[in-house]
């Protein structure tokens, strides 16, 4: 029992640890997920990210 939640806990570090790397990707997560806490409509971020877009 012990030892499914140390590989399952590892495996959690591992994945964040990938995240992390991949910086870009880990922003993107980090911002979905805010949203979904906050119960924001990403679509306003997407809204948000083309306005810059536009405006260089």
């Amino acid at each position: 029992m012990s030892m499914t939640f140390l590989s399952a806990e590892s495996d959690l570090k591992r994945g964040s640890f990938i995240v992390l790397r991949l910086s870009k990707l880990g922003i993107l997560v980090h911002l979905a997920f805010a949203s979904t806490i906050f119960d924001t409509d990403f679509t306003d971020f997407r809204g948000f990210s083309s306005s810059l877009k536009t405006q260089e």
